[in-house]
């Protein structure tokens, strides 16, 4: 299936009626991703691909944008998401390796914190033996794609084994901490400590006897309430049974299954979220063992705990996304091919949901610099697919971003083109792109006259935008214009730090890269003045009130006051193209090498405006 992203160009100031393209807010639901009743009239509907595709959506969207606040649950629901979503996008039947590129970093900044929040004393994460070797799993599944976690897996395996081993030694509930308040210690403890080791230990390490030993230890049954001494509800007896009998063989499970397809337990009040966590285990032993009926109980249970009107990354109840991650994993190894190439379709909906919800705005002031920046995202893969006089439309099948390229000269055309950007096109991100002056001066030195600052063929990078005698160019248009910013006088006004820091990254990688032609890049002042400098005089003045200036413009002051008063982060970016020398009748003047050098600029700005917004595409 093809997803598609566009980039609407805009070029002339007359706005004529084209389609609208529908841009969500960052939360996204499950009733958005419906654009094609087609292939998405079965995303709500109860099935086993309906629940899994909707419990991995939370799964991808928890890592993309929930925020990982510490409190109960925390390591183990990190590293199920993290390990989950790795299995489940590198599985051949969904095929979605390019949607893992783009998970990458958020697998890389969770296991960071996993890591980072690492505890002095057994267990290391979580709450129990269990827990800790969730994580410890986790971080051996993702050690290919997270730098942090081939850095730490395998010390973290040796010290998991370490410890298993020697408690094993001492007999009896040895895994046990001793502390029935916080941790759900019984069988599936020694259960998942087996599979973890024997997965993931070393062809070298003698671990045999350590698997027998708990394996011994995982199919001793709890009787009378009791395991190891320890007390054991009902309700906790079938969270720890369903893993049991998942992982063994029937043969040797048969009594656990017997007590794992009792659905009584579940008659006690409990919470929702604590019924989905006991439910998943038993889908997951009964899935294991073929048990279609007990399968069919648990499922028809779980569709009616769901909160299908939830956000995404929410979880099945819309609590917290622990749910929605034990049911996947007891459903994912049971799922068809064809199931999984089903669900793939509701991960390509999520992407088409995240291109309209990080629209970027570039507002430009000519028509060659929409052009340079049309070239760009072309030279980056994407296509032109339709044009309809000033309008034109280019998608990409794995940006996962759109673009907005909006055509606005001077500061009325600027204003009213930031304005459609942020009103019409929702966008998130505003970059200006195009051409200035140099506010660089000549200086005599003993090699003859030198030119100090930015010249013809640098870009400027603004990290502040200023005004120069504006607000007399607006009083011929608006009678008492209030300039700058919300009644306030405002000297000069700050970049989005975010944005300046992602333009700074590509453009040191382009200066680094001799193919990028790109000759210096500055990063400070840029003034918006009345128009072109006409002589040295206007020049000598500006620089008087703004003697950090390092380029003039005319739009760029507008489209930051804009951008501030609707809170959207914004920057500006330009390609020198002259001195800003003034008087621009001398004779001798060659149009058609200005019209070259006009258009270099343009093009080297867009380049750079154009890698900042992949860059950001990446954060998404």
């Amino acid at each position: 299936m093809r997803v598609e992203h566009y980039f609407l160009i805009r070029l002339g100031r007359h706005r004529r009626e084209v389609p609208m393209l529908d841009v969500r807010p960052a939360v996204i639901f499950l009733s958005e991703l419906h654009s094609d009743p087609v292939r998405t009239n079965w995303f709500e509907e109860d099935s086993r691909k309906g629940l899994a595709g909707r419990c991995l959506l939370d799964a991808v969207e928890y890592l993309h944008a929930t925020p990982k606040i510490p409190g109960r649950f925390w390591h183990v629901v990190n590293a199920h998401a993290i390990r989950l979503v790795h299995r489940c996008l590198t599985d051949p039947a969904l095929n979605r390796l390019h949607v893992l590129d783009r998970m990458k970093g958020h697998i890389e900044q969770t296991c960071q914190q996993l890591l980072k929040s690492r505890q002095p004393s057994v267990p290391h994460y979580g709450d129990d033996f269990w827990d800790w070797a969730a994580v410890v799993n986790a971080l051996a599944e993702v050690k290919g794609v997270s730098a942090s976690a081939g850095r730490g897996s395998r010390a973290e395996l040796d010290s998991y084994r370490q410890n298993v081993l020697a408690r094993m030694a001492r007999g009896g509930a040895a895994l046990s901490i001793g502390d029935p308040d916080r941790e759900w210690f019984g069988p599936a403890t020694a259960a998942l400590a087996y599979r973890v080791l024997s997965k993931h230990a070393d062809d070298g390490q003698d671990v045999a006897d350590l698997l027998e030993q708990l394996k011994v230890q995982a199919l001793q049954p709890i009787a009378d309430g009791k395991y190891l001494g320890h007390d054991i509800s009902p309700l906790h007896a079938l969270w720890h049974y369903g893993q049991v009998v998942a992982l063994f063989s029937k043969a040797e499970t048969q009594s656990q299954a017997a007590r794992l397809f009792d659905f009584s337990p579940l008659k006690a009040p409990m919470e929702q979220s604590e019924r989905v966590y006991m439910l998943a285990r038993i889908l997951q032993g009964a899935l294991a063992v073929r048990n279609d009926a007990a399968a069919g109980e648990a499922l028809d249970r779980l569709y009616k705990c769901q909160n299908l009107k939830r956000p995404l990354g929410q979880g099945l109840v819309g609590e917290t996304v622990k749910g929605s991650l034990n049911v996947l994993d007891a459903l994912w190894p049971q799922l068809s091919p064809r199931d999984k190439e089903a669900i793939g379709v509701m991960l390509d909906a999520l992407l088409e949901q995240y291109a309209k919800a990080n629209t970027i705005g570039f507002p430009v002031a000519i028509a060659h610099e929409a052009e340079a920046v049309q070239a760009e995202l072309l030279a980056f893969g994407a296509r032109v697919a339709h044009k309809a006089d000033d309008v034109t439309f280019v998608e990409h099948d794995a940006l996962q971003f759109r673009a907005v390229i909006c055509l606005g000269k001077a500061i009325g055309g600027a204003t009213g083109a930031t304005l459609a950007l942020i009103k019409e096109h929702r966008a998130r991100w505003v970059i200006m792109s195009g051409i200035a002056g140099s506010l660089g001066t000549s200086v005599a030195s003993e090699g003859g006259v030198q030119f100090r600052g930015p010249d013809k063929g640098d870009v400027v990078i603004a990290a502040a935008s200023a005004p120069f005698q504006i607000r007399r160019k607006l009083r011929e248009v608006i009678e008492n214009a209030k300039v700058p910013f919300n009644g306030s006088t405002w000297l000069m006004i700050p970049s989005d730090p975010n944005l300046f820091r992602l333009a700074h990254e590509v453009a040191e990688d382009m200066v680094k890269d001799n193919k990028e032609d790109l000759g210096t890049f500055y990063e400070g002042l840029i003034v918006t003045g009345t128009g072109v400098m006409d002589s040295m005089d206007d020049k000598k003045k500006l620089l008087a009130e703004f003697p950090g200036g390092l380029a003039v413009e005319e739009e760029g002051y507008m489209m930051g006051i804009v951008c501030l008063g609707h809170g959207v982060p914004y920057l500006n970016i330009r390609g020198i193209s002259d001195r800003a020398e003034g008087d621009k009748a001398v004779q001798g003047r060659d149009e058609r090498r200005e019209a070259r050098e006009q258009k270099e600029a343009a093009r080297v700005a867009a380049r750079l405006a154009v890698k900042a917004a992949m860059l950001l595409s990446q954060r998404w």
